[in-house]
């Protein structure tokens, strides 16, 4: 009988190593960010659920807000430094200086640009003030349409009030109101007056109309009550009737004094004449049809 040889023990396989941890996607991303996405609830082991999460809330956002990122404006606090508010005002369209605001589409009533001094005070108002381009022409506008509306409230109430100046000073000369509306024209010349000196009287000093006249009419009749005559008197001065006005002129021309000035085309002299010559022909004198003052 034949020994067998004993059998041979199977080898023993070698032991598997540990296997190596994979590397993580966000190694090299700071801490602080990582952190971030954990606190959120993000799966940060998934770079694609991630992703896709991030997106979602970034559309969100937009959506919330209304406007991409680049478009929004921080407001400052009430205690941000001056540039800060300067700058947030310029992203809203305040211009950098005063001078760039632009008024040449304001106008005034009659169509002519606002005033050079008005529109100074106006653009230093709008730009203390942080106003936009568009805001501050509204305000230009807005006050160049008070100022015409105060101009023609005060235009209508001087008309009124100069009409009734007028039928005043007319009832006050009666029928003698045509030669002495001559004679105040004459001592307005007289004096140098001009149509806005006038004005400044009856206006600004409170004067009227026809204190105004009746005295440029003392003016012209050389300062003489004596020389004015009052409604219904009929003798004694300018004269009142053709009869008169014929007879004055009778006594004018026998006055050496007052025939040399007519010669020499005094002006109040022969408008004098003229007006003599008309009333004593029951006319107008054409120099005082419709430029009556």
């Amino acid at each position: 009988m034949t020994d067998t040889p004993p059998a041979t023990p199977p080898a023993t396989p070698p032991a598997t190593p540990p296997a190596t941890p994979p590397t993580a996607w966000h190694n090299g991303i700071d801490a602080d960010t990582v952190g971030f996405w954990q606190n959120k609830g993000f799966k940060v082991d998934d770079p694609k659920d991630l992703a896709t999460t991030l997106t979602k809330s970034y559309r969100e956002l937009e959506r919330h807000i209304g406007v991409p990122a680049d478009q929004i404006i921080k407001l400052p606090k009430k205690d941000a430094p001056e540039k800060d508010i300067r700058e947030f005002r310029e992203r809203l369209g305040m211009p950098k200086e005063a001078k760039d605001y632009d008024f040449s589409t304001v106008k005034d009533a009659a169509g002519n640009p606002i005033a050079q001094d008005l529109a100074d005070e106006l653009r230093t108002a709008a730009h203390r003030a942080g106003l936009n381009k568009e805001a501050a022409v509204e305000m230009a506008a807005a006050t160049q349409r008070r100022i015409d509306a105060r101009a023609a409230q005060q235009k209508t109430l001087n008309e009124g009030k100069l009409a009734e100046e007028r039928a005043k000073l007319d009832a006050d000369w009666g029928t003698n109101k045509d030669f002495n509306r001559l004679k105040a024209m004459e001592g307005a010349r007289r004096l140098g007056v001009d149509a806005e000196t006038v004005d400044l009287l009856e206006t600004k000093l409170g004067l009227g109309y026809s204190k105004v006249m009746d005295f440029f009419r003392k003016i012209g009749v050389g300062t003489s009550e004596d020389n004015f005559v009052e409604r219904g008197a009929g003798s004694g001065g300018t004269p009142t009737t053709a009869a008169g006005a014929s007879s004055r002129l009778s006594e004018l021309k026998a006055d050496k004094v007052w025939s040399a000035k007519l010669m020499a085309k005094d002006a109040a002299t022969v408008r004098e004449w003229q007006t003599l010559e008309a009333q004593a022909a029951g006319e107008t004198p054409f120099w005082m049809q419709g430029n009556q003052p």
